[in-house]
């Protein structure tokens, strides 16, 4: 099938997180890549909600694993002079699609994943992992990882992660309508007839389940308070996500929570 003639995965829940977002980085708009399309100002609201825990210095080293299109990055180079700016991605896709977006030999991005990212042990002052374990096979090995990578005394930022089950009560674009209407809103009218197809040949072919529920990773904050402790790590802050409107107002999260974390 084409590029112009695919289903976009975000849609279809058979497929794995790594091949959703390695899509993602095929779409026109570069902030898919942190589920944010169309949203350059929330991407930048985010980095910048996550900047105020960092307190970032000159000579420091920053590694943002899952770090989409790089804006985090982005904004942290002033901070850190002549420090690291390391970003991970899980596709090679998503490495070329970054790399080629943030046009920067300051800014490194490499393939690797949240519980193989690849570098050295305590190689990082600062670890960014956000909107990302909630959607890892195995979130206590990630978390092994960002301890194994961090020095003694790091800080680590774990954001956006679900305090419950965002999916309990409901389906994941479950209907054949709210799939094809979803590929038409987000991404045009070729994905609105390769959808349709799709969807169409599934439920004729039996397998509608491939059009199912979705399923996260979630944890409540004094369990995942425990599993910190047991990697190693201290609690510095626990805070309620903030969601910033389309028309510049902010509001909390009903379900997500940020977690700052110190390597001890």
């Amino acid at each position: 099938m084409s590029s112009w003639f695919k289903v976009p995965v975000d849609i279809l829940t058979n497929l794995s997180p790594l091949e959703e977002y390695r899509d993602r980085a095929n779409a026109p708009d570069i902030y898919e890549m942190s589920c944010r399309g169309g949203r350059a100002d929330a991407a930048e609201f985010v980095a910048r909600n996550i900047l105020t825990h960092l307190d970032l210095a000159a000579g420091q080293t920053l590694v943002d694993i899952g770090c989409g299109e790089g804006t985090l990055l982005q904004l942290a180079r002033p901070l850190i002079g002549s420090g690291r700016l390391v970003g991970i991605l899980p596709s090679s896709e998503e490495v070329n699609r970054t790399t080629a977006h943030l046009d920067s030999p300051d800014i490194v991005i490499q393939k690797g994943q949240t519980h193989a990212t690849g570098l050295p042990d305590q190689y990082a002052d600062r670890v960014v992992c956000n909107n990302v374990l909630h959607i890892t096979a195995k979130p206590e090995l990630s978390l092994k990882e960002l301890a194994r990578i961090s020095k003694p005394g790091a800080v680590v930022y774990i954001g956006e992660m679900p305090l419950a089950d965002e999916f309990a009560d409901r389906r994941y674009k479950s209907s054949p309508a709210r799939a094809v209407l979803s590929a038409l809103k987000h991404y045009g009218l070729a994905a609105f007839v390769a959808t349709l197809i799709y969807v169409v040949r599934e439920y004729l072919w039996g397998r509608g389940a491939s059009v199912g529920p979705k399923k996260i990773f979630w944890i409540e904050p004094e369990r995942f308070h425990q599993l910190a402790c047991q990697n190693a790590f201290v609690v510095v802050a626990t805070v309620r996500q903030t969601l910033l409107n389309s028309d510049g107002t902010t509001r909390q999260s009903p379900t997500r929570m940020n977690y700052v974390l110190r390597r001890t």
